[in-house]
């Protein structure tokens, strides 16, 4: 195995067993799930205002929240990686100002 990929398949190994404390897509799902056909007064009530919010195209909007957990430093072979961790969620947000969609991610 070549230097390059015994980086590359540690950085992965790494990153996969540093996520312990962050929640499963699973739970991410099931977070934004719930929220499908609430208001969007219900969801900036119980988690503050969106970090953003844009026009859909449709009459509505995309309200952005982000969980910041960092960034982390590893050492591989002599160079530094640097990873910022976060969870982020989009709602779409009907003319009605009811949620109808929404998109996660997290790394």
């Amino acid at each position: 195995m070549s230097t390059r990929s015994l980086a590359l398949t540690s950085l992965v190994l790494l990153l996969l067993f540093s996520s312990g404390c962050r929640r499963s897509g699973e739970e991410l799902t099931a977070i934004c799930q719930g929220w499908i056909g609430a208001h969007k007064s219900d969801i900036i009530a119980e988690w503050g205002p969106p970090l953003r919010s844009v026009d859909d195209g449709r009459g509505g909007e995309v309200l952005t929240w982000e969980r910041d957990f960092g960034t982390e430093s590893y050492r591989l072979l002599g160079s530094n990686t640097d990873v910022q961790r976060f969870e982020r969620f989009h709602f779409w947000i009907n003319k009605q100002g009811n949620i109808y969609s929404y998109r996660w991610e997290k790394r």
